[in-house]
């Protein structure tokens, strides 16, 4: 299939243009140094540039090879923000990224789709996924009709969220919740499916979705639907929010309570902290402290850390984890004498690659340092790129010294 066509923007000179694209298409992706320049040239491309090396590169021959997928998903990305009906030939889309691509063949299989649901074939989880989210977004009424029809409704019900648009209209919301009810197998199974639904109205709009909740006459329903408001806002006492969460299954409970300490980590970590404090479970002690830490660091390291310090010693690795962004940029040689302590592996590189960001301006030393402990290839590159990219423009010598000492002798610069 060939791409959608786009008009000719008058961009930069083609001579210069091609000799951009055959750098990048001819570059050796283990010359770290050749790479960084060849993805920074394309990067400096403005809108008309970018539209003119996608023309380029659809009258090319195509070749399969890694550089040109990299760089047709690189232009189709830009591009497809301007012209979502931009498509990308299959012969460019093998071995790139995989939710994105599966987006992309469903949109264009929609059709077909539709046919094979309503003969009773059954779709991966993932395809059916991307199917209704699409639904949603075009025919939100008739994807939610289709969905009753073709699905088992409590095995499928992380599919519902994207039509809780329909609710949202006061016109659309009556014969929504009645198509739901008759729908549905029982009465309880009605009311988990239309808090599913409601979920993503709740959490967009809280007045709004307070006031409606208000009106409803059904007891269960009602309560399913208070509960999702009280762990939504964040508003709740401790003790309240811990009592109305404390039936839901553990896979709805967990994730309830996290983005309630989430909220309060913002609106009273105080009582964040209480709530946090009366689980015992560790699994849920730990996916709380994860999410509570990360975005109360965010907002105010310092009392992070004195929170922090009140945890057992067990919980204290998570604790880092979570909020190491935050931490590393408040006391940098504390989060590296952390994370010098943690074993070798990709959580640690990961974290790595961060603190190099981090101290590449102010600390090249401590960053390079940094680099050269991160034993991962791709993740060392990345490391490499954060730390360029988080310094001026300008500033060549640092640019320089860290690529010297960080890369290889053969391939720094000389």
């Amino acid at each position: 299939m060939r791409a959608a066509p786009i008009a000719a923007v008058p961009q930069p000179a083609s001579l210069t243009l091609t000799r951009i694209i055959e750098d990048f298409l001819g570059v050796d992706w283990s010359d770290t140094v050749a790479l960084i320049r060849a993805s920074g040239e394309l990067h400096a491309l403005d809108t008309g540039g970018v539209r003119q090396a996608w023309q380029i590169l659809e009258t090319r021959a195509h070749t399969g090879t890694h550089q040109e997928k990299a760089l047709a998903l690189y232009l189709w990305s830009r591009l497809a923000r301007l012209d979502p009906s931009l498509r990308l030939p299959e012969t460019w889309s093998r071995d790139m990224n995989p939710e994105a691509l599966l987006a992309e063949r469903v949109r264009l299989s929609m059709d077909g789709i539709r046919e094979r649901l309503i003969s009773g074939q059954r779709l991966d989880e993932a395809e059916r996924k991307a199917f209704f989210r699409e639904l949603a977004a075009r025919d939100p009424a008739a994807g939610l009709e289709l969905w009753l029809k073709v699905s088992n409704h409590l095995e499928h019900l992380g599919e519902i969220s994207p039509f809780g648009v329909l609710l949202r209209d006061p016109a659309l919301r009556v014969t929504t919740l009645a198509k739901v009810r008759s729908a549905a197998r029982s009465p309880s199974d009605a009311s988990e499916l239309i808090a599913a639904l409601a979920a993503p109205w709740i959490v967009a709009d809280l007045s709004a979705s307070s006031a409606w909740i208000d009106t409803l006459n059904d007891p269960d329903l009602k309560r399913r639907l208070t509960s999702l408001l009280l762990v939504t806002s964040g508003s709740a006492l401790p003790a309240t929010t811990f009592e109305v969460t404390e039936n839901l299954p553990v896979d709805r409970r967990i994730p309830a309570r996290a983005n309630g300490v989430a909220q309060l980590a913002y609106e009273d970590p105080v009582s964040g902290m209480l709530l946090i404090d009366k689980v015992s479970d560790p699994s849920e002690r730990a996916e709380l402290i994860r999410v509570f830490g990360n975005t109360f660091a965010m907002h105010d390291t310092q009392s992070w850390l004195a929170w922090r310090d009140t945890l057992p010693p067990a919980e204290h690795d998570a604790a880092n984890s979570a909020a190491f962004t935050s931490w590393a940029v408040l006391q940098p040689s504390e989060a590296a004498t952390w994370l010098e302590s943690q074993p070798a592996g990709q959580a640690k590189d990961q974290l790595a690659a961060e603190l190099v960001r981090i101290t590449a301006v102010d600390k090249t030393e401590t960053a390079i340092a940094w680099i050269n402990q991160i034993s991962n290839p791709r993740d060392r590159l990345m490391a490499i790129s954060m730390a360029l990219g988080n310094l001026a423009p300008g500033d060549t010598q640092k640019m320089e010294t860290i690529l010297r000492a960080a890369l290889p002798p053969a391939t720094a610069p000389r």
